[in-house]
């Protein structure tokens, strides 16, 4: 997760410089008397064909659909958050013998207490796999909302890409997204590209 989350932080970086760059033009416009546009033809059309902009693109397009959430309240989801904690620290340490039938069983315990379904095998690799994402949902739900009024300015050319790519680090530093959460799969980054080609 860690060598996730510094690749992030590269990308990140790269962007800003990027943002820096626009920054400056845009000041020298303005000191010059000119309106500056983030439209189509400045930062909408390069940003969509950006690997970044394809990955910000496929993030809100998951957001737009409710089950990219999950409503628990604080006090479950802070139960959640320790069993997480627990299960990573048995995990990593070499000294113990990670016995994943109890963890499975308590993560059972948890999710039946929530009243969620159930794990299925078919559509994550294991329990944990399943109560991490779960977990996750319900951390980025208060900011579900703060997210697509974020990606939807930007993709209506109102504001450039680093202002929802900011945001989306913010919330990766506060744990609140996982670092892989903007790593697009070759497959899914060439169907929006081709879907792009095609708007």
């Amino acid at each position: 997760q860690t060598h996730l989350h510094n690749i992030t932080a590269a990308i990140m970086s790269e962007l800003k410089q990027d943002a820096s760059e626009a920054a400056q033009f845009e000041e020298q416009m303005r000191a010059a008397g000119e309106q500056v546009h983030f439209d189509e033809d400045d930062y909408g059309a390069e940003d969509g064909d950006s690997s970044l902009g394809v990955a910000l693109e496929a993030f809100h397009e998951k957001l737009l659909h409710e089950d990219s959430v999950l409503r628990l309240d604080p006090a479950t989801l802070e139960e959640w958050q320790a069993q997480y904690d627990s299960s990573m620290r048995t995990l990593g340490d070499e000294n113990k013998e990670a016995d994943m039938t109890r963890i499975d069983e308590r993560i059972s315990e948890l999710l039946d207490a929530a009243h969620v379904p159930a794990f299925n095998a078919s559509t994550h690799a294991s329990e944990l796999d399943y109560f991490t994402d779960l977990m996750y949902r319900a951390k980025l739900a208060p900011y579900r909302d703060e997210l697509l009024l974020l990606l939807r300015r930007w993709q209506e050319g109102e504001t450039p890409l680093s202002a929802p790519l900011n945001r989306v680090e913010e919330l990766i530093d506060m744990n609140v997204l996982q670092p892989d959460v903007l790593l697009v799969s070759p497959d899914d980054y060439e169907s929006y590209k081709y879907e792009d080609q095609y708007d």
